[in-house]
């Protein structure tokens, strides 16, 4: 995987250096576009952490040597969006100013993972608890989908005269606003799934708003006054506001998109 990295790292900076150094002395065209529009799509996933939720029981065993039975909660979340921009290029088209419209779909899940054929495959949640006693629910997996409209506002800057191929940094944010939202759960024994409103009860329901600040590197293909094709890593983003979610925590996460960008308006040369 490493040496996969690298050679993909190395090819990008290949062809970055040629594509600096083909057309160096050309001057940047004089009736280049200001506004451009495009469309883009892409994934995230964040790391996530358990609330503060003490009915939420697991086991984690160890043992060193020959036998090793370790099993963990397991969190998973991962969004995809989709967005409608408009772009306002300055500084000689080096200074790219965006914003749009964004739809986007969270799935965070949670679950157990065992790493040996006799470890359980479910989480335990307190049912009741007394002096003596404590019964529990078991879970196989707990899930939540959230749906966001959201206002992406990006600043890119390339720092290079333009040509076909061109790199850039990205400083973004997002402001999400709920729209819809779904928690759901999958009990270890099927009988018991009359009891899911119940158990929902006891977890927290996300906030109407979140937002993110990303980091992001990026490399645009295309002529000036042309159609563009973008390949981006967004990393790291940053969550705002960390506790604005339901069934778990997000902190900080990563991922890529690839964007589409056509001028308002051709220019002829």
């Amino acid at each position: 995987m490493k040496k996969a990295v690298l050679l993909f790292s190395l090819s990008i900076c290949i062809m970055f250096l040629y594509a600096q150094n083909e057309d160096a002395y050309s001057p940047p065209d004089k009736s280049t576009n200001k506004i451009y529009w495009g469309i883009e799509t892409g994934i995230k996933t964040f790391n996530s952490q358990i609330p503060d939720y003490n009915f939420i029981r697991e086991e984690a065993v160890y043992y060193f040597g020959y036998y090793d039975n370790y099993s963990e909660i397991s969190l998973l979340t991962y969004l995809p969006f989709v967005s409608l921009k408009g772009e306002y290029r300055t500084l000689s088209d080096k200074l790219w100013l965006s914003a749009g419209i964004n739809y986007s779909a969270m799935t965070s899940l949670m679950g157990k993972a065992g790493y040996s054929h006799d470890e359980s495959d479910y989480l335990y949640l307190v049912l009741s608890q007394s002096e003596n006693d404590t019964y529990y629910y078991r879970i196989e997996e707990i899930g939540e989908n959230d749906h966001y409209i959201g206002i992406p506002i990006d600043f890119r800057y390339s720092p290079f005269i333009p040509r076909f191929f061109r790199l850039y940094f990205k400083l973004g944010f997002d402001l999400n606003f709920k729209v819809a939202s779904k928690q759901s759960i999958v009990f270890y024994e099927a009988a018991m799934q009359e009891h899911e409103e119940a158990v929902l009860a006891l977890f927290d329901q996300p906030n109407n708003f979140y937002s993110t600040g990303t980091l992001g590197i990026g490399f645009q293909l295309g002529k000036q006054n042309r159609p563009n094709f973008r390949i981006e890593a967004d990393f790291p983003t940053f969550v705002l506001t960390p506790k604005a979610f339901g069934l778990m925590d997000h902190d900080f996460g990563g991922g890529g998109r690839i964007s589409f960008v056509l001028p308002l308006k051709n220019s002829e040369k």
